[in-house]
Parts: structure tokens; C-alpha cells; sequence
């Protein structure tokens, strides 16, 4: 094993612990932890770990698009609506760039890089090239990865903290619907965009020696499952408050929480259960 390799394996494990950790905690902690831990934890191990296999310049585009599609979308349904619904930011993620907090960015991109190595671990795909309808296929599993992940975080930093306000509410805990629907429609675009640009560019490019370490893998599936343990956490030790939206909605915080278990439950855990298991089937198809 290279050296780059071994201390990206240290250094992950630690980065992936240490999310365990802050992700755990999070769930009766203060507001800014939420962004503090994907800004100094989950954003560097997705950036070093896209680098190893793509290289700086290609994370640095990646980087770019997922930062150029979410604040546009972002900053036109707080002016009009589409594609997310009527809300605007509150004070609590800090400092705008327009309407929209900078700190909402690095969320954009660390389960963004990391829900598209899930859905390359879902097809068992493990170069850069892409292929044949994996420029479709790719962005279409990618999407319901990332879709997951805000499905049961959105009605706890809406509804519950707030980090943002749904001006006319919403039936899913104070959510509309549309913002789900949004959000897959504008996460596809730029893995849409990502894999368009590697098919052009990477097809021909050797792959790094790096993906034929099932570790290197493994990382990325643990830190994604590890985002249910706020809700587990808020469930078990948040103080159980009436929470009203601004339709009149009423909910206790504990039957949110509770449900959003639920909701982890049967997307976060299987996606990366079978995630695990097509990666333990295909590497042992390798020996």
C-alpha cells in the first residue's frame, strides 16, 4: 500500500469516528454543530477521498457544480417558489451569500460526493469511466441517496430548530412535498453534469489503485449510515416540545424524531446495508 494511501486510511477512520461521534451528539446539541460537522469533518473526508480517485482538478469542478446548481436553486425558490417551495433562512447558519447561508454548502457537497460513491458500490462500478447508460443510471441512484439523507434531516432543521421557515408549511412535519421533489430534481442536475463531464474526460484515463481497497469503500458507507444517530439521539434525550408550523400544524418533537427513525430505518439502513453487501460480493468475486 502506498503511503498517501495509508494515511488516507488513518486519517479517515479517525474523520469517520469522529463523525460517529459529533453525529451522536448532535441530536441535543446546539444549532451549529450541524454545520461545524459538515464543514471540518464530512466535507474533508469527501474531498480527499474524491481526490485519490479523481484528482484535484476533476473534486475541484465537482466541487463547483454542486456549489453553482444548489445556491442558484436555492436562491430562486427563496424569491418564487420553484423548484423547493416558499421558505427563507433564519440567522442560525450565519453569513449569506445572497439569501443562502455559505454553510449550507458544505452539506451540498459532502453527501453529495458521497451518496454518487454509493451509487457507484450499487452497480459495481469502481473505475472513473462511464459507459454505455451509467451517465443515466449513476445520477438516477445517486439522487435517491441524497434525497434520503434530507428526507429525514429537512422536518428536524425546519419544523423543529429552525434553521429555515416553510412560509406556508407542509404535511410532512411542516415540510411540502415539493421540497423533496425539488431537491432530487436539482441534486440530479449536477450528477447529471458530473457524469457527463467524465464521461469526456475520464474514459480513458487508467484507474488509480486506490478503489481496488475495499476499505477505501467501506468509509464512505459507514459515514453516510452514521447521519442516523441524530435523530436516534434526539428521539432518546430532546426535551419533548409542541412544535406549530406557520399552516397551524401541530406536532410533539418526539413523534418527528420518532418517525424520522422510521424514515432512516427503511432508506438510510438498507441502501447502505445492500450497499455493503454488493461491496463485500464483488471484491470477494476478485480473489
Amino acid at each position: 500500500m502506498k503511503s498517501s494511501h495509508r494515511i488516507f486510511l488513518y486519517a479517515g477512520v479517525i474523520l469517520v469516528v469522529i463523525q460517529i461521534i459529533q453525529a451522536f451528539f448532535r441530536g441535543y446539541t446546539e444549532h451549529w454543530i450541524l454545520a461545524l460537522g459538515y464543514a471540518l469533518i464530512v466535507a474533508p473526508f469527501s474531498f480527499w477521498h474524491g481526490i485519490l480517485r479523481y484528482g484535484w482538478r476533476d473534486m475541484i469542478i465537482f466541487f463547483l457544480m454542486v456549489f453553482s446548481v444548489g445556491w442558484i436553486f436555492e436562491s430562486l425558490s427563496v424569491a418564487t417558489g420553484f423548484p423547493f417551495g416558499n421558505y427563507y433562512y433564519t440567522e442560525v447558519l450565519g453569513t449569506k451569500l445572497g439569501q443562502v447561508p455559505l454553510s449550507v454548502m458544505p452539506g451540498y457537497f459532502s453527501f453529495g460526493y458521497i451518496s454518487w460513491v454509493l451509487a457507484d458500490v450499487m452497480i459495481g462500478k469502481r473505475d472513473n469511466s462511464i459507459r454505455g447508460w451509467e451517465w443515466l443510471v449513476v445520477p438516477i441512484i445517486a439522487s435517491f441517496f441524497m434525497s434520503a439523507w434530507d428526507l429525514f434531516t429537512d422536518p428536524i432543521n425546519s419544523t423543529y430548530r429552525p434553521m429555515w421557515v416553510w412560509e406556508e408549511g407542509g404535511s410532512f412535519f411542516g415540510v411540502p412535498i415539493s421540497n423533496f421533489l425539488g431537491w432530487y430534481f436539482v441534486v440530479f442536475i449536477f450528477y447529471l453534469m458530473f457524469a457527463l463531464y467524465n464521461r469526456w474526460r475520464n474514459n480513458d484515463k487508467p484507474t488509480p489503485e486506490i478503489v481496488n481497497y475495499k476499505w477505501y469503500w467501506t468509509l464512505a458507507i459507514v459515514l453516510y449510515v452514521s447521519c442516523m444517530l441524530e435523530v436516534v439521539t434526539g428521539y432518546l434525550w430532546r426535551e419533548n416540545v409542541l412544535m406549530t408550523s406557520l399552516d397551524e400544524h401541530q406536532w410533539w418533537s418526539k413523534d418527528m424524531f420518532g418517525s424520522m427513525i422510521l424514515v432512516a430505518l427503511w432508506t438510510i439502513l438498507p441502501y447502505s446495508g445492500y450497499a455493503l453487501w454488493k461491496l463485500n460480493q464483488d471484491f470477494a468475486k476478485t480473489k
